[in-house]
């Protein structure tokens, strides 16, 4: 018996309109990361995305899901954390949007897509 469901079948055309989860991506040198519901850009190793730059601070910022949309935060960094060159509030979100532009420090270009 074949129990493979056609788009045009009712069931199908239901399965169909369930919107499906866009995945979202960081990339850094090249990489793509994917985003998870929490991440963390800084020096330190346990960060989800490492960046061995004296201008970035050990943890400099967090990239956090609300709902189906992205954020970003700085976490206290010393040289600052920018989304298409305006520059972050420590401890206030901002909502990410495609092709977004974050530098840290300044210099060191992560992109969201």
């Amino acid at each position: 018996m074949d129990e493979t469901i056609s788009g045009k079948s009712p069931v199908g055309r239901r399965l169909s309109r369930i919107p499906k989860k866009e995945l979202r991506f960081l990339v850094h040198n090249g990489k793509r990361v994917r985003l998870t519901d929490e991440m963390t850009i800084g020096r330190d190793r346990g960060n989800i995305i490492r960046v061995d730059d004296p201008l970035v601070s050990r943890i400099h910022c967090i990239v956090h899901r609300i709902r189906n949309s992205w954020y970003i935060e700085d976490a206290g960094s010393t040289n600052g954390t920018w989304v298409n060159d305006k520059r972050l509030r420590p401890g206030k979100s901002v909502r990410l949007g495609p092709k977004d532009i974050i530098k840290l420090g300044g210099r060191i270009e992560v992109s969201l897509i």
